[in-house]
């Protein structure tokens, strides 16, 4: 009895296979762009619930779990590692930022002093002006590459707050500055100091 019971299993096992291969074979051979649908009725949606998708804007296959708009550290971090990279994250943005901004009022404040009155106090004319911006971006971008090499040969923490605290000196002795030579001089080691704000960048 038990080996007829078994049989007839395989047999029903076997039956609902072809079944469903059958079905498939006329899917496929229906329509090409028919292949993979498949219909709700074979789900048994009750209709309240397809009512409820059909006017829901929420996709049903996204996880019910929120996520998170913004996350500072991603997980598996432990509290230790959180802290430390918290400290240094807000060390060193602080710095660049603070940096950025400053740089970028050396960059632009000739064109402030110039509007300023500083024009008729050094007697600039010409294309004075221009030279002055020139000049500082002229050697800004040629001391890269030598700076480069020299940051490999010298210690960083060395160089770099050498180059921050002689560029600082430079800003102070802009005010000294009584004609266009002596200008353009303190502009030119300007641009070739203010390379190292690359490096604390990158």
């Amino acid at each position: 009895m038990t080996t007829v019971k078994k049989e007839d299993k395989e047999l029903e096992d076997v039956d609902s296979k072809n079944a469903l291969d059958v079905n498939i074979e006329e899917q496929s051979s229906g329509d090409e762009n028919s292949v993979g649908r498949i219909d709700f009725d074979e789900f048994n949606i009750p209709f309240k619930k397809r009512w409820e998708l059909f006017w829901t804007l929420k996709n049903p296959r996204s996880s019910k779990d929120k996520k998170k708009a913004f996350f500072w550290n991603p997980p598996g971090r432990s509290k230790y590692e959180k802290r430390l990279v918290f400290k240094l994250d807000c060390i060193i943005l602080t710095y660049v930022c603070l940096s950025f901004f400053i740089r970028y009022l050396d960059q632009s404040n000739v064109s402030n002093a110039y509007v300023s009155g500083m024009k008729e106090d050094l007697n600039l004319h010409g294309n004075m002006y221009n030279w002055l911006n020139s000049s500082f971006y002229i050697v800004y971008s040629v001391c890269g590459l030598p700076l480069t090499v020299l940051i490999t040969r010298v210690q960083p923490h060395i160089l770099l707050p050498l180059l921050e605290i002689l560029w600082g000196l430079m800003c102070l002795l802009v005010i000294t500055c009584k004609n266009f030579k002596t200008l353009m001089i303190v502009r030119t080691i300007q641009g070739a100091l203010e390379v190292s704000f690359i490096f604390f960048i990158s």
